[in-house]
C-alpha cells in the first residue's frame, strides 16, 4: 500500500535478531514487496495486472557505524519491478537513492527520496493510499503533496529529520529545480511551452505529533515552477489527525494546493477502518471542495500467510459537473520480504 505494508519488510529484518540480546545493526538489508492480483474499472474487462494496491519494488538499505556516536544510513528503492519495461527516461532506482549520516543531533540526508508531504501524509490514509482506489486521488484533493503529479512521490531532495521530542518531529527539505522533461510530465502535456519552463527550487518542512493513540502531522511544500499551467506552480500544504479508538480507527486530512494561479486543489478526505474478525474494514471519502467531485474508497484487508496479505479495493468517482461516474477494483495478494 504505497507504502505502509513496505514496514512487514522491516519487522521481518528486526525479527531475524530478536534472539540475541543487543542486536547488531546489518549493513546491507534486502527488502521488498510483490503486488498481483485481478483489476477490472469502467470500460475495462477484469485483468491479471500488477501493482494495484502497491507498486510493486526491490529495495537495499543500511546503516553502517562511522564512529563518534556517528551512523551512516543509504536506501537504493526501485519501483514497478513485475512490468516488463521501466520507462527509457527513468533510472533503475527511482522511488529511492539517497545517503546521509546520523547521531544524536538527528539525519541528514540528501538524494532521490519521498516528498515531505508524501513522507508525513501518507500515513494518514487507512488503505495506504492504494494505487487504484485511493479517494483522494479520485477526487483531486492532494492529500500527499503536489510532487505526487510527476507520477511518482520520490525526487531530488535533501532533507533534515530532528529526534522526536515529546512526541515531536521536525522535518525540514529543499528540492532544487527540476528538469524540464520532469515538469512536462508533471502537466500531463507535450505542450512545448510547458517543456521550455524549467522550474525553481523550492523548501519543504513539516512537523509531526504522536501521542498514544493520537497522531497529527502539518506539512509545507514550495511551489516547484513559476507556470500557471502546471499543478506544481501552487504553494502546498496539508493537515491530517488520527485517532485510534481500538475499536475503530478514525482519520482526517485536508490539503490546499491552490495558490495565486491555482484552482482545483483543496479539499480533505476522511476515513474510518474496523477490525472485523481479524480482516481490516475501512471507508474513506474525499470531496473536492474546488470542482465538487468525490471520491469513495471501500478496502479490505488481512494477513493470510507470515508477511502476506490479501485485499479487496473498490473506488468511486463522481465528478459532479456532468453527473458522470466511474468505479475501479482489484482484488489480489501482497507479499512483502
Amino acid at each position: 500500500m504505497k507504502k505502509s505494508l513496505v514496514a512487514l519488510a522491516a519487522l521481518a529484518s528486526i525479527s531475524a535478531f530478536a534472539d540475541t540480546a543487543v542486536p547488531p545493526t546489518p549493513a546491507v538489508t534486502v527488502y521488498g514487496l510483490i503486488d498481483y492480483g485481478l483489476a477490472g474499472s469502467t470500460g475495462n474487462s477484469a485483468a491479471f495486472l500488477p501493482d494495484n494496491n502497491s507498486t510493486s519494488r526491490f529495495g537495499i538499505k543500511g546503516t553502517v557505524a562511522a564512529g563518534s556516536g556517528i551512523n551512516i544510513n543509504y536506501d537504493l528503492e526501485a519501483g514497478h519491478v513485475v512490468v516488463a519495461a521501466k520507462p527509457s527516461n527513468q533510472p533503475f532506482f527511482e522511488r529511492a537513492a539517497w545517503a546521509g549520516f546520523s547521531g544524536n543531533f538527528g539525519e541528514i540526508r540528501a538524494g532521490t527520496q519521498y516528498s515531505l508531504g508524501f513522507q508525513q501524509q501518507v500515513g494518514f490514509d487507512l488503505n495506504g493510499a492504494a494505487n487504484d482506489s485511493q479517494a483522494s486521488a479520485l477526487s483531486g484533493v492532494p492529500t500527499l503533496g503536489l510532487s505526487t503529479y510527476n507520477g511518482t512521490a520520490s525526487g531530488s531532495l535533501a532533507q533534515y529529520i530532528s529526534p522526536t521530542v515529546a512526541g515531536f518531529t521536525l522535518q525540514v527539505g529543499w528540492q532544487p529545480q527540476r528538469d524540464s522533461a520532469v515538469l512536462q510530465n508533471q502537466a500531463n502535456s507535450a505542450t512545448p511551452a510547458l517543456a521550455a519552463d524549467t522550474g525553481v527550487s523550492a523548501g519543504a518542512a513539516g512537523v509531526t505529533y504522536v501521542k498514544g493513540p493520537f497522531a497529527a502531522a502539518v506539512t509545507f511544500e514550495g511551489a516547484q515552477t513559476n507556470n500557471p499551467l502546471l499543478n506544481t506552480s501552487n504553494n502546498w500544504y496539508g493537515a491530517s489527525a488520527s485517532y485510534d479508538l481500538g475499536v475503530a480507527k478514525v482519520v482526517g486530512t485536508y490539503a490546499n494546493g491552490d495558490g495565486a494561479n491555482g484552482t482545483g486543489l483543496k479539499g480533505y478526505n476522511l476515513g474510518v477502518q474496523v477490525p472485523v474478525a481479524g480482516v481490516n474494514v475501512g471507508l474513506q471519502y474525499s470531496k473536492n471542495t474546488d470542482t465538487s467531485d468525490t471520491g469513495t474508497e471501500v478496502f479490505a484487508n488481512k494477513e493470510v500467510l507470515k508477511n502476506v496479505t490479501a485485499y479487496f479495493d473498490y473506488g468511486y468517482k463522481l465528478v459532479n459537473a456532468t453527473s458522470t461516474n466511474s468505479y475501479v477494483y482489484s482484488v489480489g495478494a501482497i507479499w512483502a520480504f
